[in-house]
Formats: structure tokens, sequence, C-alpha cells
């Protein structure tokens, strides 16, 4: 939002900050919903890291051959952050408890 909210202000101006629909526009589609499923997805398929992971020199690998993942495998995990959400967050949560995780 601190990136996205600016520019689509800029493009639609006053209209924008008090928005009746969910999309009012197709550059609000493009840059609210579009980009931010796309950004992420680019960074795991080049780098296997988002720059929040590059930082903590973490990386996303197949967690069966340890090599980095297909990019099917990484738009299946981008669409899973969203069932993760769904009981109060709770597949996040599981994360702490997982015997899978790397220390």
């Amino acid at each position: 939002m601190v990136f996205t909210w600016p520019i689509l202000f800029n493009i639609y101006g006053r209209c924008f900050a008090t928005p009746e629909e969910v999309v009012i526009g197709s550059w609000h589609f493009l840059i609210s919903w579009i980009f931010p499923a796309v950004a992420p997805i680019v960074f795991w398929v080049n780098d296997a890291a988002t720059p929040g992971k590059m930082a903590m020199n973490a990386r996303i690998l197949d967690a069966k051959t340890g090599t980095m993942a297909s990019t099917g495998q990484l738009i299946g995990r981008y669409l899973a952050y969203f069932l993760s959400t769904l009981p109060f967050c709770l597949g996040f949560f599981w994360i702490a408890f997982d015997k899978r995780k790397l220390s």
C-alpha cells in the first residue's frame, strides 16, 4: 500500500481517497492486484527469494530435491498464502511447529 496508494492517487485523484467500489478502474486493478501477485513470483523465479529473504540469506527450495523450486511450485506457493490466512492465519503459525522447517 505504501507504494501503490500514491501512484493510484496520482492517477485517480481525490476519488481514489474514498472509493465506493473494490476496483475503480483498469489501472487500479493492475497496480493493486496484478503487480503485487506477479512481483514476488518474479523474485522467487529469478533469485529464489524476495528482498526480505535475501537480507536474511534465506532461499526458497524444493523440499524433496533441495534445488530451486519450479515456476509451477512457486505459483502454487503464492496461492497457498491465501489458504494459510483463512483460519486465523493458522497456516503461518504452523511454521513454528513444523518438523520439516530448517532452523
